[in-house]
């Protein structure tokens, strides 16, 4: 009995040490509780990656669908299918979507450079083409 009692005294000195005011106690207790209430994170167990890191990178990026759960919810009027998928690629992979608007952009100025350029003769019209995600672009010749 008197083990016990020498058990939870050591206990409530360590307690008192971290917590040392009533108000301190309650603050961590209301802290406890409101952890509590947030939902649980999203654990994922993944096996066989050998090879696989744009498959698991891709993963990792899209938080295994949340982002797009979130994206949907939050601009689910607002937005097109096209432009919520456009936005969360960009959430996804902000770096590389970046650069591929840098290159659309220059692509484009020098579309409009080539176009003039044809008009007057100096650039064939079969030199412009039009290359995917870049947007069109004068052909490689032309330049």
């Amino acid at each position: 009995m008197e083990q016990g009692t020498q058990k939870k005294n050591k206990l409530l000195g360590l307690l008192a040490e971290k917590y040392p005011t009533l108000e301190s106690v309650y603050e961590r207790l209301i802290s406890l509780q409101a952890q509590l209430g947030l939902p649980k994170g999203i654990e994922h167990f993944m096996s066989d990656l050998h090879g696989e890191y744009e498959s698991f990178f891709h993963i990792l990026n899209n938080c295994s669908g949340v982002i797009r759960e979130k994206v949907e919810y939050v601009f689910a009027n607002r937005m097109t299918d096209e432009e919520k998928g456009e936005f969360c690629t960009l959430i996804y992979y902000p770096k590389e979507k970046n650069r591929a608007h840098a290159r659309r952009a220059q692509g484009h100025a020098r579309t409009v450079s080539g176009e003039s350029r044809a008009a007057s003769g100096t650039v064939e019209a079969h030199e412009l083409q039009v290359s995917g995600e870049q947007g069109a672009r004068l052909h490689p010749q032309a330049l």
